[in-house]
């Protein structure tokens, strides 16, 4: 897909960059991804760059199956899922997801597909906020205290063990 010559026209007439971040199970064969020809292909080791970061300045996610699907989705940012193995995928990984049924967003099975969903900019149409209310409860800066509060109702003596580890803990003192 990163050789397509359609999809790299597009690229270049529309000035964006597709960066591809190399997921886990993939890191070992990173050297078979040469894009130095192409100045609107990028691609970012695990760990490089933190995922967040890219994330949050991604017009839109292309991902086959992978889970960073889930922070996009609570972010707002539309996604394009890039399925063309599907068939594979299914015999030999499998899905906790019936991916014909639960997923919503836009799919592509080939990469003709592919290109014309983001010629078209179909993505930006997508009510991506109206899905994450469906799937998360709460979007908003407060997982964090609602974990914390579960903690303490359920495991007194755990929070009791925090609490004594951050006294202890030298960084913690350091900005006291």
């Amino acid at each position: 897909m990163l050789s397509n010559r359609e999809l790299l026209k597009f690229l270049e007439i529309e000035g964006y960059t597709i960066v591809f971040y190399i997921h886990p199970k993939l890191a070992e064969y990173i050297q078979l991804f040469d894009v130095s020809a192409h100045k609107n292909l990028r691609i970012i080791p695990m760990g490089d760059v933190p995922l967040n970061k890219l994330l949050s300045e991604s017009e839109c996610l292309i991902t086959d199956y992978s889970s960073i699907y889930w922070e996009a989705l609570y972010q707002g940012i539309p996604t394009i899922f890039f399925q063309f193995d599907i068939e594979k995928y299914q015999q030999m990984q499998g899905s906790y997801l019936d991916l014909n049924e639960e997923l919503q967003e836009i799919r592509c099975f080939d990469a003709k597909s592919l290109i014309l969903q983001m010629k078209q900019k179909s993505y930006l149409l997508s009510d991506v906020s109206a899905h994450a209310k469906t799937i998360f409860p709460y979007i908003d800066n407060q997982n964090s205290a609602r974990i914390f509060e579960e903690i303490k109702r359920y495991k007194p003596s755990l929070i009791n063990r925090i609490k004594q580890r951050i006294k202890r803990n030298r960084l913690v003192e350091m900005v006291r």
